[in-house]
């Protein structure tokens, strides 16, 4: 039997993304696909950053 990851994006902008890994209904096959469902949020995430460090107008964000 299969299963599916799913898991929703949503940006500050309205853009949604959707992300979804079919997995084996096992453990190892979930470790997996949670694995590389993270591997693809990732790289949205990352482009993300990049548009919004272009995007800037040279402001630092301060921490606190």
């Amino acid at each position: 039997m299969a299963c599916a990851l799913a898991g929703e994006l949503k940006c500050k902008d309205g853009r949604t993304n959707r992300f979804k890994v079919e997995a084996e209904n096992n453990l190892r096959s979930i470790i997996g696909g949670v694995k590389k469902l993270s591997a693809e949020i990732s790289v949205v995430l990352t482009e993300l950053v990049e548009e919004e460090k272009s995007a800037g107008s040279g402001e630092r964000v301060r921490m606190r």
